[in-house]
C-alpha cells in the first residue's frame, strides 16, 4: 500500500507501468485497487494491456465471476482480437 501511495501506481498514465501494476492487484487480490483496475481495463482496449489482467482475476482463484463481468462491461469498446483474445482467455481459465 505505502508503494502504491508513494509512486501512485494505480493512477499512471503509462499504460505498460499500469498493466504491469494491476496483473500484480489481480494476482494478489488488492482489492482496494480494484476500482482503479476497472477504470483501466475500460480506458485501455490493447489486447497485450488488458489479457492478462483479465487472466490474472480470473485465475487468482475469487474473481472469475468479477474477470467476466468486467470484460461484458467494457467488450463494446475493444476490438473484435481483443474480444476474441479475452474470451479465450477466460475460457482457459474456467477448464
Amino acid at each position: 500500500r505505502e508503494l502504491e501511495e508513494a509512486w501512485r501506481l494505480s493512477t499512471s498514465t503509462n499504460a505498460e507501468i499500469g498493466r504491469t501494476w494491476f496483473i500484480q492487484v489481480a494476482s494478489r487480490r488488492h482489492v482496494e485497487a480494484y476500482d482503479a483496475l476497472e477504470a483501466f481495463v475500460n480506458r485501455h482496449g490493447r489486447g497485450r494491456l488488458v489479457v492478462p489482467i483479465y487472466r490474472a482475476l480470473a485465475e487468482n482463484g475469487k474473481d472469475l465471476e468479477l474477470a467476466q463481468a468486467l470484460f461484458e462491461q467494457a467488450r463494446a469498446k475493444y476490438h473484435p482480437a481483443t474480444v476474441a483474445w479475452v474470451e479465450s482467455s477466460l475460457r482457459e481459465a474456467t477448464d
